[in-house]
C-alpha cells in the first residue's frame, strides 16, 4: 500500500507511525486511512463565527420555511395516498406525473431553502438510463436527485417505516435494505434485476448510492455491487460539494449536527457531473466486481477522489472509536484534503480507458477484457476481506458475495 504523506498530526498527541500508517491518539491507535475517509474536519475560529452568526439569524427562519414546505407535501400525500399504489406495483402513469411534479417542485424548494441557489451540472443525465449510480455525502443528494429524476432510491428500511419519509418511497417505489437481515440483499438483487428486465419501463430508474453510507466527500469508499450485478449499462453520477470553511457531510456527526450546520450556511454549492452512460464488457457482466471497479475509478479520476475499500461496519467502528477519544477528552485526528488523498491515491489495477473519463460524450461502451487470473483474484477478494469489525454487518456482503461467485 503507497505509504500516506503529508497526513494532519496534532502536536503532541497524534503521531503517524511510518510502519503501519496508523494515529496513535493516547493509548489509541486509528487507522489514517479511515481518518481520511470519515472524518470532517473540525471548524476554523473563522468558520465557528460564521456557525454562530448562522444559528442567530439563518437557522430559525430556514426551520420554519423547511417545516412549511414538508407540511405542504405531507398534506397533498394524503390527499392522493388512496390512488397511490403499494410500495413494490408500479404506479399509473399519471399518478407518476403528478408524483413527479411534486416531489420535484419540492425537493427544489428545500434546496433554496437550504442556500442551494445555484447547482452546476457538467454533461448530460440519460432519461433512458435505467440505473444511476452515484457516490454519497449527506441529505441534500437524495434532495438533488428528487428534484432531477424522481428515481426509485435503495434505502434502509427505517426510511420506509417513517411516518413522513414512508409515504414518500411508496410514491416512487423506493427498495428496502435491512443491512443486518440475513439473505435481505439476496432479494434487493432480484428486485433489482426484475426492475431492469422490465422493457415497459413501469418502473422509475433506480438510483443507488453504491458505498452504503455517506463519507466525508474526500474519497470514494467500497463499492457493493448489487447494481452491476444485473449486467446492464450505468450511468455513473459525481457529486461535489464546495464548501470554503464549514464542510457539511454527514459522515460521523449526529443528523441534528449535520442538518444544524448545512442550515447555517449562507450559502451551498454543489456540482454534478454525469459521466457517459456505462455500457460494460462481456467480461465486466460475467464479473461484477470488475465492472464495479472500473466504473469506481471512472468516477474517481472526473470528480478527483482518493480511493478506499472502507465499509459501513468500518464507519460504525470508527464512530465507537471516535466517541471514547471524546470520552476520554483526546483530540480527534484530523484527514487530508481530498486533493492529497487524490494525488496520493495508488495506481489503478487495470486501465480503464480515457474515453470513459469524458464527460461529454453520451455513451461509453467499455472493451474491458477479462483480467489475468491474478488481477482477477485480487479484485473478486476487496469483497470478500470483511474485517472483524463487520460482525452484525455482513449479511448484506455475504449475499452479494454469494451472488457474484454463482455468476462467475
Amino acid at each position: 500500500m503507497t505509504k500516506k504523506p503529508n497526513l494532519t498530526e496534532i502536536p503532541g498527541e497524534s503521531l503517524l507511525n511510518s510502519d503501519t500508517s496508523d494515529i496513535s491518539v493516547g493509548q489509541h491507535t486509528i487507522s489514517s486511512e479511515v481518518v481520511d475517509a470519515y472524518e470532517v474536519p473540525r471548524f476554523s475560529p473563522l468558520g465557528w463565527c460564521k456557525f454562530i452568526l448562522g444559528l442567530i439569524f439563518l437557522f430559525p427562519v430556514r426551520v420554519i420555511l423547511a417545516v412549511l414546505a414538508c407540511l405542504l407535501l405531507l398534506i397533498l400525500f394524503i390527499i392522493h395516498l388512496p390512488f397511490i399504489g403499494p410500495i413494490d406495483k408500479p404506479q399509473k402513469p399519471f399518478m407518476r406525473k403528478v408524483i413527479r411534479i411534486y416531489a420535484a417542485a419540492w425537493a427544489r424548494l428545500l434546496l433554496y431553502i437550504n442556500g442551494f441557489w445555484f447547482i452546476k451540472e457538467n454533461g448530460r443525465p440519460d432519461r433512458n438510463a435505467q440505473i444511476l449510480v452515484s457516490n454519497h455525502q449527506g441529505c441534500f443528494d437524495m434532495l438533488f436527485y428528487l428534484w432531477k429524476f424522481t428515481p426509485s432510491f435503495l434505502v434502509g428500511e427505517f426510511v420506509v417505516d417513517n411516518w413522513f419519509l414512508g409515504p414518500l418511497t411508496r410514491c416512487i417505489n423506493a427498495i428496502g435494505v435491512n443491512r443486518k437481515k440475513d439473505g435481505n440483499s439476496t432479494t434487493v438483487v432480484k428486485l433489482l434485476q426484475k426492475r431492469v428486465e422490465d422493457r415497459t419501463h413501469t418502473f422509475p430508474p433506480c438510483l443507488i448510492f453504491v458505498e452504503g453510507a455517506t463519507g466525508n466527500g474526500n474519497s470514494l469508499n467500497y463499492f457493493h455491487t448489487g447494481a452491476f450485478i444485473p449486467g446492464v449499462p450505468v450511468q455513473p453520477i459525481v457529486l461535489r460539494y464546495h464548501e470554503k470553511m464549514n464542510r457539511t457531510q454527514w459522515s460521523v456527526r449526529s443528523w441534528v449536527f449535520h442538518y444544524m450546520v448545512s442550515m447555517c450556511q449562507l450559502t451551498q454549492w454543489l456540482e454534478v457531473t454525469y459521466l457517459p452512460v456505462y455500457h460494460p464488457s462481456s467480461a465486466e457482466r460475467d464479473h461484477p466486481r470488475v465492472f464495479a471497479y472500473n466504473v469506481k475509478q471512472a468516477m474517481a479520476k472526473v470528480g478527483e477522489f482518493g480511493q478506499t475499500n472502507l465499509r459501513y461496519a468500518d464507519r460504525k467502528q470508527y464512530e465507537r472509536d471516535r466517541k471514547e477519544l471524546k470520552k476520554l477528552k483526546l483530540p480527534i485526528p484530523q484527514p487530508r484534503s481530498r486533493r492529497d488523498m487524490f494525488v496520493y491515491s495508488p495506481e489503478p489495477i487495470i486501465p480503464v480507458a480515457p474515453a470513459s473519463y469524458n464527460s461529454h460524450n453520451a455513451v461509453y461502451v467499455s472493451h474491458q477484457p477479462l483480467p489475468n487470473a491474478e488481477t482477477l483474484l485480487l479484485i473478486e477478494q476487496m469483497g470478500k476481506t470483511i474485517s472483524s469489525s463487520e460482525k452484525g454487518f455482513t449479511g448484506q456482503e455475504e449475499d452479494y458475495t454469494e451472488i457474484t461467485e454463482s455468476k462467475v
